[in-house]
């Protein structure tokens, strides 16, 4: 199985980003913050909503590839994975 970065909590998630956790539920994350990566497959293991405000290219969910646009809401819920392994770098 391929490499999964797995959050299975929202301070996690927090932490990941460079973020603070101001609620130990609920959180809103501000990427600006965060560091630019490679693109991986992500676990969630708690139910999450992205705004997506930038183009930073297509979504992989499941066996599909979804083009998301700038300014896109995302719905993952509980236990669900999202992205791929491609070795592709972006700057959020």
């Amino acid at each position: 199985m391929a490499d999964i970065h797995k959050f299975d909590t929202v301070s996690q998630h927090s932490a990941f980003n460079k973020n603070t956790t101001r609620h130990p539920l609920v959180n809103i994350i501000d990427l600006s913050k965060s560091d630019p990566r490679y693109r991986r497959r992500l676990h969630f293991g708690f139910y999450t909503i992205f705004w997506k405000q930038v183009k930073c290219g297509d979504i992989v969910y499941g066996r599909n590839t979804y083009d998301y646009q700038e300014g896109t809401l995302v719905f993952l819920a509980l236990g669900q994975l999202i992205g791929e392994n491609n070795g592709e770098f972006f700057n959020r």
